[in-house]
């Protein structure tokens, strides 16, 4: 996936997908369709991260099953900055139920929000913290958007 180029790679991955979690591994590749196959059907022995570098802060996620033979956890997730300066991560796609073409379509959508400056994770949790089913909380989330 990644050759050294004589530092260059980690250079750019520690600016570009720095890992917070301990003993995790990020990769700035070009996501594609043949990558999330083969990810989802030989998944990594640990928390693996693939940076896209044709739409930066959007990647994708596999964490090794807790059960031999099972399938592996994995998402589609935009990470940002929020406005108040915490980063943020929010989830915008399952690589089983969605191509990659889609899920970068959906995180240039959330994108959008985040340079306008939005913060679309807090507005997930505001949604989610609402009283009622979610239907109600669905309807929130409408009122929400026409509003802006």
């Amino acid at each position: 996936m990644c050759r050294d180029l004589g530092g260059l790679v980690e250079a750019v991955l520690s600016y570009a997908c720095p890992s917070s979690e301990s003993g995790a591994a990020a990769v700035l590749t070009k996501i594609t369709a043949a990558q999330v196959r083969e990810m989802l059907a030989a998944p990594p022995a640990k928390d693996t991260s693939l940076f896209d570098v044709l739409l930066p802060r959007f990647a994708l996620r596999v964490k090794p099953s807790r059960r031999p033979g099972g399938r592996p956890a994995a998402w589609y997730f935009v990470r940002y900055t929020a406005p108040d300066g915490r980063e943020r991560r929010i989830k915008v796609g399952n690589p089983g139920t969605m191509l990659v073409e889609e899920a970068r379509k959906a995180a240039r959508a959330v994108l959008a929000v985040v340079d306008a400056g939005g913060d679309p994770k807090a507005t997930q949790e505001r949604v989610r913290a609402a009283p009622g089913p979610p239907s109600c909380r669905f309807r929130l989330l409408c009122l929400e958007s026409v509003a802006t």
